[in-house]
């Protein structure tokens, strides 16, 4: 197995995560049962109860059919773009963070507007979750020498 170059560059695909559509399903299912278990009067404990799963349900289809962005890094000197939807954005700026098994991106893109892609264990493999981890701690490093020498 051979170890990843830090200037190598980087494509990243983001996807809807199973583990979060399961969790969204079992809420739905979760806060029926609560409300049955509730001392609300029979008319609206009835109504709310089919009303959980069906929400759930709708955001289930919701995340399912976001659009499916991809991020590229590039290889040295380059733009970063994250493309969504058939549109395409140049990012000038980008975070990452991580939030135990979670990985967070948040970026901006050169018209000031953020945008952020959360990846779960499913969705980002160990090598991809290292390649996307160093590809943007190496951005941030160049992005910060910047002013340094253009001054």
């Amino acid at each position: 197995m051979t170890s990843s170059n830090a200037s190598s560059p980087c494509r990243i695909e983001w996807r809807p995560s199973r583990w979060l559509l399961a969790a969204l399903g079992s809420l739905g299912l979760l806060a029926a049962v609560s409300l049955h278990l509730s001392g609300l009067p029979d008319g609206l404990r009835w109504s709310a109860m089919l009303l959980c799963p069906a929400w759930a349900g709708i955001l289930i289809v919701r995340e399912w059919r976001r659009p499916r962005p991809v991020l590229y890094l590039p290889a040295g000197e380059g733009v970063c773009r994250l493309e969504s939807g058939g549109r395409v954005v140049t990012l000038v700026r980008l975070d990452i963070e991580r939030r135990g098994p979670l990985l967070r991106l948040s970026c901006r893109d050169a018209e000031g507007c953020s945008h952020r892609l959360l990846w779960w264990p499913d969705t980002l493999n160990a090598n991809q979750r290292r390649a996307l981890v160093l590809a943007v701690s190496g951005l941030s490093k160049r992005d910060s020498l910047l002013p340094l020498v253009a001054g």
